[in-house]
C-alpha cells in the first residue's frame, strides 16, 4: 500500500476520528446522567451480538461452542483481541476461556450493559485510541507479541466507510493483524457492504483469493468469506509468516 491512500483521506478520516471520540464522550455523559447506559449497547456487546455477526463463518455455533471445538485443549488460556470497542461484556461472557483480553477503541466509556456483572478478576485491558495509528498498533502488539493472538475479532461498522475502499488498503490491514496471530489462531473481520458500488473491490476478487489460498495452504492456512462482510481466516502451524496476497494487490 503506498502513502498516497492514506494522504488523500487523512484530513477528513482525523476529523472522523475526533468527532465520534466526542459524540461518544457525550452519549455516555447524558447516558450516566439519565441513569440508563443502555444507549451504547452497541459499543461494548457480549458475544451472542457477534454470533449474529459472523453467522454464516461461525456455522451458526455460538462464540463459546465455537471457541471449544476450535481450540480444545485451550479452554482458559486463548488470548483474544477485539478492535472496535472496549470488550468488556464480550471477555466477561468468555471468561472461562479466555486467560487475557484486550480490546482497542476510540473512547472506552466504561458503560457495560445493563444487568451484567463484570468479573473483577476479569484479565481485561483496553487500548483507546485509534487503530490505525501506529503507536496503537505498537501498543497492542507489546500486550500480545509473546505468545501471540488466538483469537481475534473485529467490527468496524461504519467505521470502514472512512477508509479507502482499495484492495491494497485491505490487504494492508489485514496483513498487519495477521502477524500478530498465534501459530495456531482465528481471526473474524466484518468487512465493508459489497455492492455494485464499491469499486474496484469485488465479490470475485475475494473468492478468488480465498480459492487460492485454501488449495496452496490447505491444511495451513484456511480462508472463509461470506458474501458481502463475514470474512474469517483459520492460522494452523506451518502457516507462512505473512497473509498471501494474490487477487488482493
Amino acid at each position: 500500500m503506498s502513502e498516497t491512500h492514506f494522504s488523500k483521506n487523512r484530513q477528513e478520516f482525523a476529523q472522523f476520528r475526533e468527532g465520534q471520540k466526542q459524540n461518544i464522550k457525550r452519549a455516555a455523559y447524558l447516558d450516566q446522567a439519565a441513569g440508563e447506559p443502555t444507549g451504547w449497547n452497541f459499543y461494548d456487546e457480549g458475544e451472542s451480538s457477534f454470533a449474529i455477526s459472523f453467522k454464516e463463518v461461525l456455522k451458526g455455533k455460538s462464540l463459546p461452542d465455537f471457541l471449544k471445538s476450535r481450540f480444545p485443549n485451550k479452554t482458559g488460556e486463548l488470548i483474544m483481541v477485539e478492535i472496535g470497542g472496549p470488550g468488556y461484556n464480550l471477555a466477561n461472557d468468555l471468561k472461562g476461556l479466555v486467560k487475557k483480553s484486550v480490546s482497542v477503541c476510540l473512547t472506552d466509556n466504561h458503560l457495560p450493559l445493563p444487568n451484567k456483572i463484570i468479573s473483577p478478576k476479569l484479565n481485561h485491558k483496553v487500548i483507546e485510541g485509534d487503530f490505525s495509528d501506529q503507536a496503537v498498533h505498537r501498543a497492542l502488539a507489546k500486550e500480545v507479541k509473546i505468545e501471540g493472538v488466538d483469537f481475534w475479532v473485529e467490527r468496524f461498522h461504519h467505521a470502514w466507510d472512512f477508509i479507502v475502499k482499495n484492495p491494497g488498503m485491505l490487504y494492508h490491514i489485514l496483513r498487519k493483524n495477521y502477524r500478530l496471530m498465534g501459530p495456531d489462531s482465528t481471526m473474524l473481520t466484518e468487512l465493508w457492504a459489497l455492492d455494485q458500488n464499491d469499486i474496484p473491490l469485488k465479490r470475485e476478487e475475494m473468492e478468488a483469493w480465498r480459492d487460492s489460498v485454501n488449495g496452496k495452504f490447505s491444511g495451513k492456512l484456511q480462508v472463509d468469506y461470506n458474501f458481502p462482510k463475514e470474512l474469517r481466516i483459520d492460522k494452523f502451524p506451518g502457516a507462512p509468516k505473512d497473509l498471501p496476497t494474490n487477487k488482493l494487490t
